[in-house]
């Protein structure tokens, strides 16, 4: 695969740039994105792509990413929930339109000794084309940073109430198997994460509950992911320690080793 893309550095302010493994899978669906308007073919099969667009099937993700199936739709749920990506069914396969592809990618000024002359003409006209309506996005920002926040003022009318919710606590800290303290302490995260990263408020508190929900599901399988992970390879080490210890010559972990002539 050749080329390159953008990384804005708006990134680090969004629930992705925490976790490794998603900020992997993330940056791999934006280098298989198309740049231009393209077809892809696969036999007799055509599909026209458009820019930001792929074509991939869960099968494929599982073979290339490594993943369980459940694993991956649940992360192009939680993409699709967070506005981040778009999902076509087309036969057995799915395309794929990663949201606001050309907000950060038609801003690239590529070195001049890896482009032709035709390819920064083409970059120019794209960006002169949307120049005015760049500055008009800025300005529009500019004035609603200079406003109260209706988004935060509404998210934590959402933010209150759930807190308030005792049953809720009692029935999520039961499904996902972690104390109150815990789930308190994780709404708090993502309510911040929500304010860095969504446009629009949630429709309800309703709405409110059942993504948080979602999201603290995520974050404690990926803790205990973690600490499996860590456990394991610790366990490895001590294992290698102890075959070090007992020599290069025995290499059957059995009661008989330790009977053997030297």
């Amino acid at each position: 695969m050749k080329g390159w893309i953008a990384i804005h550095r708006r990134i680090t302010e969004n629930w992705i740039w925490d976790d490794a493994v998603y900020l992997k899978r993330w940056l791999d669906l934006l280098f298989q994105a198309a740049y231009e308007p393209t077809t892809w073919r696969l036999g007799s099969l055509k599909v026209k792509l458009e820019r930001g667009q792929l074509v991939t099937s869960g099968r494929k993700l599982i073979k290339r990413w490594g993943a369980g199936g459940r694993f991956i739709n649940e992360f192009m749920s939680i993409l699709e929930e967070e506005k981040m990506i778009t999902r076509e069914k087309f036969q057995k396969l799915t395309i794929i339109t990663i949201v606001n592809y050309d907000k950060y990618q038609y801003v690239i000024i590529p070195p001049s000794e890896d482009v032709q002359n035709s390819a920064i003409l083409d970059l120019g006209m794209q960006s002169s084309s949307r120049l005015g309506q760049h500055k008009e996005q800025n300005n529009n920002e500019n004035n609603i940073n200079n406003k109260p926040s209706l988004l935060h003022a509404q998210e934590d009318i959402f933010l209150k109430e759930l807190k308030n919710s005792k049953s809720f606590f009692e029935q999520a800290s039961m499904s996902l198997h972690c104390d109150n303290a815990q789930m308190i302490a994780l709404l708090d995260d993502f309510f911040n994460e929500v304010l860095a990263t969504r446009d629009e408020p949630h429709k309800n508190t309703s709405d409110f509950k059942k993504h948080f929900f979602y999201w603290a599901k995520i974050q404690i399988q990926n803790k205990q992911e973690n600490e499996k992970r860590k456990s394991k390879n610790r366990n490895s080490e001590s294992e290698d320690k102890f075959n070090a210890r007992r020599g290069t010559d025995v290499g059957d972990k059995k009661e008989s080793d330790y009977y053997s002539s030297f």
